[in-house]
């Protein structure tokens, strides 16, 4: 009958992506209601390009595996990363999904003068198709990044992957009647109807088929709804696939109606929003908002880490930059204890920004280099340096005669200036 899906072995791939259990085997069915804090799809559940699943992700120990795709392997030289997707893999509409829609994204998007984009795979010149899922992707020099780049969001459809089944019909190279089709459309140009199809920030062809595990339905000035998709790739541990949700609502609110919305039990899950400042608030109202909070390990080897930039313009600051001693005692300065109780309420790891213990390769001595608070060390460091003089105030003379400062630069959605260790220097 119309409507009517195929059976489920039909849905999956041939050797669908298997998702480990973390508390248990869920239940088909229900509605979330999420709360979004703007429009973009950076928010609680939302159509962030995580949400498609990336090529290729880490495992705990950083070993790369197979993920979307089934392998994935660069060449000895490094020019070339081979790889093989899940034979039987199909888009939200029940198309597969093949090597043709890598290709279509390189050659239809990155290598498009007139296609606007994002390709963060700069190094790839050239593809081959080996089969329908196997692409080698092929670089002119050494490129050893082209591999971590698939467990990231570059590893993504936002920058790897498009259905060209779907999107062709827009395309002046794959329809000479493109142009005339924009203007059906209300579009001067196909490469700006091409655009409206395609574009993923924010979606505006909601037709456009996914890999996503919920698909967008419905996109208003108050909220989103996204459908679960009967054709998802992957599977829990005893073969069921997922998702088990049925449908999500994010209804958009300002960021301080999301806090209210989370402490009031009314968000069925929040983490984008929320922050460790905000820890004892949420424990606070966890009995009658009736909701768990959970701490979830950073999968990152620091909250915060300052790089000194080691390139100034100013030779005579590019020297004291350039000095580990001078790196070596800012380390040393910053008491990570106190910082762990005052913003992290003791649940932090006081450590050195380095790679997780969990990490195949992670040494001990890097966890530890210069990260205990040794304040006498650190100014016998500096004294080291040749920065013996001292303002009336206490601060240390640099080269132009002033008090040494460090402008620290970070994006605005950061407020530095909560964190107690720019306080120490």
């Amino acid at each position: 009958a119309a409507g009517e899906l195929p059976p489920i072995e039909e849905r999956l791939p041939d050797e669908p992506t298997v998702v480990d259990v973390v508390e248990e085997i869920g239940q088909y069915g229900g509605t979330l209601n999420v709360f979004a804090m703007d429009e973009t799809p950076w928010n609680d559940m939302t159509e962030g390009p995580e949400r498609a699943g990336y090529l290729a992700v880490f495992t705990e120990d950083a070993t790369i595996v197979g993920h979307l795709a089934k392998s994935l392997e660069l060449s000895e030289d490094q020019k070339s990363l081979t790889i093989s997707l899940r034979k039987g893999t199909k888009w939200s509409d029940g198309h597969p999904f093949t090597v043709e829609d890598i290709v279509f994204m390189f050659e239809a998007l990155h290598w498009n003068d007139k296609v606007e984009t994002w390709n963060d795979m700069p190094e790839v010149t050239r593809l081959v198709v080996i089969d329908d899922y196997t692409v080698r992707l092929e670089a002119d020099e050494p490129s050893p990044l082209m591999l971590p780049k698939m467990v990231t969001f570059i590893g993504s459809h936002w920058f790897m992957f498009h259905p060209k089944h779907y999107l062709e019909k827009w395309h002046i190279d794959y329809n000479p009647n493109a142009n005339e089709l924009a203007k059906e459309e209300g579009f001067d140009s196909w490469w700006e109807c091409f655009h409206s199809h395609y574009w993923w920030v924010g979606l505006k062809d909601l037709n456009l088929p996914s890999l996503q595990a919920w698909i967008m339905k419905e996109f208003t000035a108050t909220y989103k709804v996204f459908e679960r998709n009967p054709y998802y790739w992957a599977v829990d541990t005893e073969g069921n696939q997922l998702p088990y949700i049925d449908r999500i609502v994010a209804h958009l609110v300002s960021p301080e109606v999301y806090q209210m919305k989370v402490i009031s039990g009314e968000a069925d899950v929040a983490f984008v929003g929320t922050s460790v400042a905000n820890y004892s608030l949420y424990k606070e109202n966890e009995g009658s908002g009736d909701y768990r909070v959970v701490s979830i390990p950073g999968g990152g080897g620091a909250d915060i880490a300052f790089g000194v930039n080691q390139n100034h313009s100013d030779p005579a600051i590019r020297k004291i930059y350039q000095d580990v001693r001078f790196r070596r005692a800012l380390s040393l300065a910053i008491n990570r204890e106190e910082i762990n109780e005052v913003s992290f309420f003791g649940m932090a790891v006081p450590r050195q920004a380095t790679v997780l213990p969990s990490v195949s390769y992670y040494k001990e001595e890097w966890g530890e280099a210069y990260a205990q608070y040794d304040p006498d060390k650190a100014n016998s460091l500096l004294d080291e340096v040749g920065l013996t003089e001292r303002d009336r105030d206490g601060f240390r003379i640099g080269p132009d005669g002033k008090a040494l400062s460090l402008i620290v630069e970070v994006i605005s959605q950061w407020d530095l200036l909560s964190h107690p260790s720019v306080f120490y220097w």
